[in-house]
This record gives structure tokens, C-alpha cells and sequence, in this order.
């Protein structure tokens, strides 16, 4: 494959709302949008963009980077040497992989050992806010059919966040489930408390309940409520690592801060295969880089709830939202993936 043109699009998305959790508050995305296009005129679109507060690089560290590649890749067949220092800048290597395989698939098709969910959950989710706030918008979500709502909590005193899951517990149907994330706000005595006062409520699993990798490992072999892993995991080695020394159920990824979609594609299969659970979840990306999320959630086994609703806080977006979330769900059809996007002035 031969790189013809190679576009950067710097875009900026804003928020309804900022969208607060226990470490930080996003108002705003900004990234870019690359457009690759082969010999052949195939057109393949990547999202960068790095998350203020979760990503080790920044946007303006990447602007750079995308330009030195741009010039070293128009014209020149497409080879690894062009990524040997993407490692240290994992968005940027999302977007690339996600146009450079959106190009492969458009050339050559899907892999037909892959097998495919046409009809992919999604959570809904609850930022930090008031009580109050909390349960008007977990209305609005059951409403629109969620059936699992993921809710942020890490308050200054851990009676704050049991008081708005019981109360939201309280309020619903017994069969919504529930996430709660902490983003590693608590420690260890702070989540045997909360597991001692919430095992009866309809949990799922704790997210990130502690910082520490070892405190998450001792939480994962005795707690009543299963404990998922998030933050924990950079990098495919951090969640091989987490396979290997703990009992972890629940493997949370986020692969626009991971880095390669090939290589989140063989981590689903390993952590399947050692009968642990995937969830795919976003970075707030755009429209774009969204759809390569859809696309990894469509080929993880479980039929658990992903991740993929964050767009729903976006006052604006840059292109047309192929996989729009209908009762709760996202369909996929894997003959129309990669998806041609209609782009919003």
C-alpha cells in the first residue's frame, strides 16, 4: 500500500455540561482527525485525541509528531518503521491504526474468522453531581432504555457515595445494574465498607476502586462484589500482567489511550480466552473515533454493556453519528464497516 495524501484536521467538540469524576473535569475535546488515502483513492479516517487527566501526552505534543510523519509517509510504501515512536504517544497511534485499518479492510475485506454482535449494549453514565441531578438523569437513562448505568463516585466521605447508590437502588427496578467508579479514589478500608453496605444492591462490578495495582489485586481474591480493572491498564502488557497475578474479572479498556487497534483486538482474545470479561469504553472521542469502538465492542464474546455513550454529552460533533444508540443498544452491520462518514460544517 502506497500513502497518497496523509490530512490532519485539528477539530474542537464542547461539552452540554463538564463532565466531572473523582480526578478531573473535561468541558471540552480537541484533537485531530486524520485522512489517509492509498494508491487505490481508499479513503481511511483515525481520531487523536488525547483525554486531559488520563492521557500521558498532550495535544500539543502530538501536533508535531503527525507533521514529521506526514511528510515521511505521502508517497511512500506504508511499512512498521513509520511507528516505531508511537509507543510514547498511544492516541496518536490509535488514529493511525484506525485509518491504516479502515484502508486494509477496504482493500482486502474482513477477517472471516471474526465473528460478529449485531446488537451491542451500552451503558449509561452518571457523573459526579447532586443527588438530585443523579436521579433525574438515571430517569431520563431508563427511560431510554439502558438497562446498566455506570455511576461515578469517589466523594470526599464514602457515606456520600453509598447514601446516592442506595438512593438511586432505591428508586428503580431491581434488574438495572449497576457500575460504580471511583477512578481510585478510595482505599482498601473505604471499599470493604462500601461492599459491606452495597452487597445487597444489584452491583456489577467496583471499577477502579483503589489506585494501587497491588491493593487491586488483594481486593480482587475476597471481595463479595467483583472488582474491575480500568486505569490500571495503560498498556497490553499492564492487562497480561493483571491476567497473570490476579483473579480481576472484569477488564475495562480504553483504546484510544492504549494505543493499537491490532493490539486491543489480540488482548479481547487473550482475556476471552482465560474466561475473563472485556468492556470497551471511550475517551470521549468524537463520532470517528467512536465507530472504531463500536467496531472492537462487535467482537468481544460476552453480551455485557459497553461503554459508548459518552457522546451524548456533546453539545456539537464533527460528523455524522453512524452508530446511534437506540433503546439502550448500538447495531452493527459488519458490511457496512468502515463506516463513510457525512461531515458537519
Amino acid at each position: 500500500m502506497i500513502i497518497r495524501e496523509f490530512d490532519s484536521i485539528p477539530f474542537e467538540i464542547r461539552l452540554k455540561r463538564p463532565f466531572i469524576n473523582s480526578n478531573y473535569e473535561i468541558s471540552k475535546r480537541q484533537g485531530l482527525i486524520v485522512k489517509i488515502t492509498d494508491e487505490l483513492g481508499n479513503k481511511g479516517y483515525g481520531e487523536i485525541a488525547p483525554l486531559p487527566g488520563s492521557s500521558e501526552e498532550s495535544f500539543e505534543s502530538i501536533v508535531p509528531i503527525i507533521k514529521e510523519l506526514k511528510e515521511s509517509m505521502i508517497g511512500s510504501e506504508l511499512n512498521s518503521d513509520f511507528f516505531q515512536n508511537l509507543k510514547n504517544y498511544p492516541s496518536a497511534e490509535f488514529g493511525l491504526s484506525q485509518a491504516l485499518r479502515s484502508i486494509f479492510l477496504l482493500r482486502n475485506g474482513l477477517n472471516p474468522e471474526w465473528k460478529f454482535n449485531s446488537i451491542i449494549s451500552v451503558n449509561g453514565i452518571i457523573g459526579m453531581m447532586s443527588k438530585s441531578e443523579a436521579l433525574n438523569k438515571v430517569e431520563k437513562l431508563v427511560e431510554n432504555g439502558f438497562k446498566t448505568i455506570k455511576i461515578k463516585v469517589g466523594h470526599e466521605k464514602i457515606e456520600d457515595d453509598i447514601e446516592l447508590v442506595k438512593s438511586i437502588a432505591e428508586n428503580f427496578s431491581s434488574d438495572i445494574k449497576y457500575r460504580l467508579d471511583a477512578n481510585g479514589k478510595w482505599d482498601i478500608d473505604k471499599t470493604k465498607f462500601a461492599v459491606k453496605h452495597l452487597e445487597n444492591i444489584n452491583v456489577e462490578y467496583l471499577e477502579q476502586p483503589v489506585k494501587e495495582f497491588d491493593e487491586l489485586i488483594k481486593l480482587s481474591s475476597n471481595s463479595k462484589i467483583p472488582i474491575a480493572a480500568d486505569e490500571s491498564i495503560r498498556t497490553a502488557n499492564d492487562a497480561k500482567t493483571m491476567l497473570a497475578e490476579s483473579n480481576i474479572q472484569y477488564f475495562v479498556l480504553k483504546p484510544s489511550i492504549m494505543g493499537s487497534i491490532t493490539e486491543s483486538i489480540e488482548l479481547i482474545n487473550l482475556i476471552e480466552t482465560e474466561n475473563r470479561r472485556v468492556i470497551i469504553t471511550s475517551a470521549f472521542e468524537s463520532s470517528i473515533g467512536r465507530s472504531a469502538l463500536v467496531f472492537l465492542s462487535s467482537l468481544v464474546k460476552n453480551n455485557l454493556a459497553h461503554g459508548l455513550a459518552a457522546s451524548s454529552y456533546f453539545s456539537n460533533d464533527i460528523a455524522e453519528d453512524v452508530y446511534p444508540i437506540v433503546n439502550g443498544k448500538i447495531n452493527f452491520d459488519k458490511k457496512m464497516y468502515p463506516p463513510k462518514f457525512s461531515f458537519i460544517k
